[in-house]
This record gives structure tokens, sequence and C-alpha cells, in this order.
């Protein structure tokens, strides 16, 4: 097999978990480290071969090869539990969409365990015989996603996420909150956010939680900030779709406004 040179940093223990929107700032990084290190001396190679034919394929495949290796070589980091599931005989932290539910909104325990036993065993013909409440309109989407292999950057088994807030905490409390906000504030245009008085009623309310949320820099939440998480250094602009997409069981409307982050703020 083809061995790197260099070796990327390896996972520590001691590294702070990687968080949601961090998720896409550590694969793009590791490629790039990938690229500055061990790719670099099939990519020299690959720029001498012709641009098509074997030679092109061999080189293109060292290249590949030497990209997995950086991979392989990555340490597989602990994927954590908030421990609601075990916490909960009801489960009722746990996610149970489309199963069957009793008259309280509580999901049938055996079917739950069922479903349980069909994601850990991974067998395609299993997730047909998933428990569904008959009341139940949409499908799961996707429930095999974590089978399927990426083959591009890091493999989403190589990655990992903050656990989520315990159900009963106080910081479960305060997304929750924020969750609430968001939708009051929905038509709010960003550049209201200064002067409009929803606004400064939702970062008025979020910032008295038991464990408030807080900007990137750990500073209280301003309009500035408000719902923006870790991305408080960036702008959001709206933006404008001119055909229907599908995304997954959802269907983007071009009548539909969407918001996302560009370029650094003042």
């Amino acid at each position: 097999m083809h061995r790197i040179v260099d070796q990327p940093k390896l996972y520590s223990p001691n590294s702070p978990p990687i968080s949601r929107r961090g998720l896409l700032e550590r694969s793009i990084g590791c490629t790039f480290i990938a690229a500055a290190t061990g790719w670099s001396r099939d990519t020299n190679a690959a720029a001498a071969e012709p641009a098509s034919g074997p030679a092109r394929q061999m080189a293109t495949y060292r290249v590949r090869q030497a990209a997995a290796q950086v991979y392989l070589n990555e340490q597989q980091p602990p994927h954590r539990s908030n421990g609601d599931e075990a916490r909960y005989p009801d489960k009722r932290a746990s996610f149970a969409k489309t199963l069957p539910h009793n008259d309280f909104g509580e999901v049938d325990p055996e079917a739950f365990a069922a479903f349980v036993t069909i994601l850990s065993r991974g067998d395609p013909i299993g997730f047909e015989t998933i428990p569904r409440d008959r009341r139940a309109e949409a499908e799961l989407n996707d429930p095999q996603a974590t089978y399927a292999f990426d083959l591009v950057g890091l493999d989403g088994a190589a990655t990992s996420l903050d656990p989520a807030p315990t159900f009963a905490s106080a910081g479960m409390a305060s997304e929750m909150a924020e969750l609430y906000w968001l939708s009051l504030t929905r038509d709010v245009p960003f550049h209201q956010y200064e002067t409009d008085p929803l606004v400064a009623a939702a970062i008025a309310d979020l910032n008295a939680f038991t464990e408030p949320l807080a900007s990137l820099n750990g500073a209280k939440l301003s309009p500035a900030s408000v719902f923006l998480g870790r991305w408080a250094s960036r702008r959001l602009c709206a933006s404008l779709i001119l055909y229907n997409i599908a995304n997954g069981s959802m269907i983007l409307t071009s009548t539909s406004r969407f918001n996302y982050f560009v370029g650094a703020s003042k």
C-alpha cells in the first residue's frame, strides 16, 4: 500500500468535541491538510502524466490511495450520548417519529425496541419491517443513511458531535425557547433586527434564562448575534430560488424564503 510521508495531526481524547456547525469546517480542514502533505507527491506526479490513457488512470489511483491513507490514519473519535435514552423508560426524549404511540403521545416500548434493533443490525430488509403507526402520514427520511459511505472527505463515522442537552436541562429549555422565538420572528427582515420590538423581546427573554445561549465569543445575545450560534461573525442574506427543488421529503418552492451565510460582517 502506498504510504504518505507526513501524517496529519491525529485526534486527541482531550480535543474539544466537534459542534454541529463545526462539522463542515473540520471536513474541509482535513481535506486541506491532506492536500498539503500526503497528496503533494502524487499530485506532482499526476501533473507530469498525460491527460488521458492508462498512465492517467494510474496517477489518479495513486492520488486517491494517498487520500484514503490520510483518512485511515485518523483515529476514530468517541461518539457520546447525553444519556436520555437510558434515563427515561418511556423514551420521551428519544426519536420515535412514525412509530406507534398511545393517546398520550407515548411511544410503544416494544415498537421502539424493534426500531433500535433494526437500526443496530443494518440489514436493509429489516428496515422494511419497522413498526409504523397507522396514523402516520410521512415516511422516515433515509433511515439507512448511517450505513452509507462518503467517497469525498471524512467518513461520517469519523466525525463527532457534542451530545445534545439533556431533556430536563436548562440548556434544553434555552434551545427550545430559541426555536419558539425563531418561529415568532420569522417574518422580521434582518435589516430591522436593531429596531424591531419583537426581536428585542426575544433577546431579553433568551438572555434571562438560567443557562442562556451565547454568541461565539461568549457575550450575551444582541441584535447582531441572536439566532446565529457560532456564526455570530457572519452576515445573513436572503436567497432566492427560481424553481421548485426536492430536498428529502420536502419540496422547496420558488415562493419560499431561505437564509444563508455570506462573508464576514462589520
